[in-house]
């Protein structure tokens, strides 16, 4: 019996270093992706949080950019520079996600609305806006419409999800 307690102690002591281990090599990695690809926005402060948002072009309305549930302002490379020819165009990232830092899990639709509202008002970006929802973002941007109407221009929804898909 003494020799089964003596492999679950090493077995332990083996995860307890894995863990550090892991721990460490992921700050670290974190770290010099940071320093290596620094955010091409800026960080603003939102409940507590730094949130990125890459704001680029001039004029009005601006267009805000918001992704699919994984995804942040990246997936909207493609569209991005090329939009803000006309102008001003925003994207950002929800917490957790590219530059933003880590928030407390999934959030709701009107949570991640009124957060995007705050960023806008902590970058001093004012509506009405014109709100472009890919997948999961298209219920994120018609929450943000359903709460702040006037700050709308429009919204453009992009293989938009729907409040419901999950119940049909």
């Amino acid at each position: 019996m003494r020799w089964v307690l003596r492999i679950a102690g090493a077995l332990a002591a083996a995860l307890v270093l894995a863990l550090a281990v892991g721990a460490t090599w992921q700050a670290w990695v974190t770290k010099h992706d940071r320093a290596e690809h620094p955010a091409p926005g800026r960080m603003l402060t939102v409940e507590g949080m730094d949130l990125h948002l890459d704001c680029r072009g001039t004029g009005r309305p601006v267009v805000v950019l918001e992704a699919g549930l994984t995804s942040g302002s990246t997936s909207w490379v493609l569209v991005h520079d090329a939009m803000s020819r006309d102008t001003e165009v925003c994207a950002y990232d929800r917490p957790g996600l590219d530059w933003s830092e880590p928030g407390d899990g999934p959030a709701r639709a009107d949570v991640v609305a009124r957060r995007l509202h705050a960023l806008l008002g902590a970058a001093g970006l004012e509506g009405p806006y014109v709100l472009v929802g890919m997948s999961a973002g298209g219920v994120y941007v018609r929450t943000f419409r359903k709460l702040y109407l006037t700050d709308v221009a429009g919204l453009v929804l992009v293989d938009s999800s729907h409040e419901q898909q999950g119940l049909r």
